[in-house]
């Protein structure tokens, strides 16, 4: 695929965003399947947690790479993958810098409007029945419950491609379509639906101390960092497989343009203006920086 020339009308949609899955954990992780779909760049996300990350993303903003080599549709300045309703001084951008102009108030609306079936499909409550995000699509799959405590593993129904046969069930029949999926395998506690183990619930105790913008006080360890951020990368090669599993289930009536990104990074007890933090909320390099990839599917 030509990203200098792909007109991304004559494809249907994969876009997945793997919920606070920041850029280091995409580079050690073991993931075959997503990495052969396409080139992982190192992009900046536009906020530093879900809502507002994902608003930005469905206003035709995807996280943009701002390091050598600047490419296509990764980097907004040279070409961008989807424009909405364009106003202003964004109407003198050349049209040849915009893979594909759409009307609407966002991605979702536009490709609406161009005879796609929108399929949504999640497990937060950011995208609940009656949010915002949830009411853009045609369809959404919500899969979310609410869970005791944030550190609780969760059952293997919470995550979404757990469902891909839900999933294929719904797409099938429509000759153009647009499918979004938040994973939340790369989300706090990095647990992938079979438990964890308890060994590491000490642990995870002291992450929740300091989750997001709590101040818990403590310092951590190099090793306990590591040992927080391997549990993200295995959960990532979790996404991998199940992934592969549903991309092989899709219909393959026409070409399927894929776009794979985090919408915000993590922290792992790294410091940031003078507390150790983990999570996100915070504007921290290693919540900002999240993994970015454009490729394809052919029919």
């Amino acid at each position: 695929m030509n990203l200098s020339t792909v007109d991304p009308s004559l494809y249907n949609i994969l876009f997945v965003v793997m919920d606070s899955c920041r850029y280091d954990t995409a580079a050690k992780a073991n993931i075959p399947f997503i990495k052969g779909l396409g080139q992982i760049r190192r992009a900046l996300s536009h906020a530093d947690y879900t809502l507002p990350a994902h608003f930005a993303m469905f206003d035709g903003r995807l996280p943009t790479v701002e390091e050598s080599p600047f490419l296509p549709l990764y980097t907004d300045a040279v070409r961008q993958l989807w424009r909405v309703s364009p106003q202003g001084f964004f109407e003198t951008k050349p049209k040849n810098e915009i893979a594909l102009a759409l009307t609407g108030d966002n991605i979702i609306e536009g490709h609406r409007r161009l005879g796609y079936f929108a399929l949504g499909v999640a497990s937060l409550n950011y995208f609940v029945r009656g949010r915002p995000l949830n009411r853009m699509f045609h369809l959404f799959l919500d899969y979310y419950d609410v869970k005791e405590d944030l550190i609780s593993p969760r059952p293997l129904s919470r995550f979404p491609l757990h469902h891909y046969e839900d999933i294929v069930t719904n797409l099938e029949g429509h000759d153009k379509w647009f499918l979004f999926i938040n994973t939340q395998e790369t989300h706090y506690p990095y647990d992938i639906g079979r438990g964890y183990d308890p060994g590491l619930l000490p642990l995870l105790e002291k992450m929740k101390r300091h989750l997001n913008m709590r101040h818990g006080g403590e310092k951590f360890s190099t090793e306990e960092s590591d040992a927080l951020h391997q549990m993200q990368i295995r959960a990532l090669e979790t996404v991998d497989h199940r992934l592969k599993q549903l991309v092989r289930k899709l219909p393959r009536n026409r070409p399927i343009l894929v776009v794979i990104t985090g919408d915000h990074g993590e922290s792992f007890g790294e410091e940031f203006y003078g507390f150790n933090r983990c999570g996100h909320l915070h504007p921290s390099p290693e919540v900002l920086h999240v993994p970015l990839l454009i490729g394809s599917v052919e029919s």
